[in-house]
C-alpha cells in the first residue's frame, strides 16, 4: 500500500480510471458502429440497391431501440 496516499485519493483515481475507460469504450464502439454499415453497403451493392439496404438498415435499428422506448415509457 501507497502510504503518501489515503484510501479515499486511491478509490477516487480508480473510478477516475474506470470512468475513463468506459469513455474511451464508449468511442471505440461508436466509431466501429458508425463503420461497419459503410463495409456491408460497398458488399451488398451488387445484390441490393441502396434504398432496400437503407430500407433494411433502418428497419433492424427500430426494432432494435423499440424495446428500449417501451421500456422508458
Amino acid at each position: 500500500m501507497n502510504y503518501k496516499t489515503s484510501p479515499a485519493q486511491s478509490d477516487a483515481a480508480l473510478q477516475r480510471s474506470a470512468s475513463l475507460s468506459k469513455g474511451y469504450s464508449a468511442v471505440f464502439a461508436t466509431v466501429f458502429i458508425w463503420s461497419v454499415p459503410s463495409l456491408f453497403m460497398f458488399y451488398l451493392t451488387r445484390y441490393y440497391d441502396p434504398w432496400a439496404q437503407n430500407f433494411y438498415r433502418y428497419s433492424v435499428a427500430c426494432i432494435a431501440i423499440a424495446p428500449l422506448l417501451f421500456y422508458q415509457i
